[in-house]
């Protein structure tokens, strides 16, 4: 997937999009194997450089299958720095 920040003062804004694979196994069934992911994180980034904020994203095989069911997510979301090579 691809991703990036856009930033203003504290607050960050990160799109990501992504794309994998499923297999249904005995969950559910969500039309096909390609599956594409589109999220978008809202973040406030502390003095330390970690940051707290809400993601909204959304899953679905983008009708390529005749099924496609979706999942939605809204999570809270902690983030950490590793070190500034990682």
């Amino acid at each position: 997937g691809v991703y990036g920040d856009l930033s203003y003062r504290r607050f960050y804004l990160t799109p990501q999009l992504a794309m994998g694979g499923y297999h249904e196994g005995a969950s559910s069934n969500l039309g096909g194997v390609f599956q594409f992911r589109q999220s978008l994180d809202l973040a406030y980034r502390f003095d330390n450089g970690h940051r707290l904020g809400v993601r909204a994203a959304h899953i679905s095989n983008a009708h390529l299958h005749e099924h496609n069911p979706g999942e939605e997510e809204v999570l809270l979301i902690y983030s950490f720095p590793l070190g500034p090579y990682l």
